[in-house]
């Protein structure tokens, strides 16, 4: 999966890039668990959830684990 990232900040998830504008940049073999919202490091490559992001919404949390 790739990550359009603008910003520092995921805007857009795919499995293939396509041309954006300088601004935008693609940042290639992301983990599933990356979801858009999520803020984007360069300095260590790393990707977090930002502040009040909501687990609820995301696929990959099952509840009670």
């Amino acid at each position: 999966m790739k990550a359009l990232v603008f910003n520092n900040k995921v805007v857009q998830l795919s499995e293939n890039s396509f041309p954006v504008t300088p601004t935008c940049t693609w940042v290639d073999d992301v983990a599933d668990t990356v979801d858009t919202g999520f803020i984007y490091d360069p300095s260590d490559d790393s990707f977090s959830k930002p502040d009040g992001y909501d687990d609820r919404n995301d696929p990959n949390n099952t509840p009670g684990s």
